[in-house]
């Protein structure tokens, strides 16, 4: 699950990006976890790509651990 607590976490700074950008006071909802709103979605496109930058680090990372 650690990709959709990164999702959150990439949605939290959306919003708080929409609450204080140009328009102030720009009203978000809350995240749901599983959700299906175009934001939530889009947090979690943006959460695959970070992980995939840090997989080749993990599965290295792994590779020492059993060698």
């Amino acid at each position: 699950m650690m990709q959709e607590d990164v999702a959150q976490i990439v949605y939290e700074a959306m919003r708080w990006a929409a609450k204080t950008g140009p328009q102030l006071g720009g009203h978000t909802p809350d995240w749901v976890q599983g959700g299906n709103s175009n934001s939530q979605d889009e947090a979690r496109s943006a959460a695959s790509r970070i992980a995939s930058l840090y997989e080749p680090i993990l599965t290295n990372d792994k590779e020492q651990e059993d060698g």
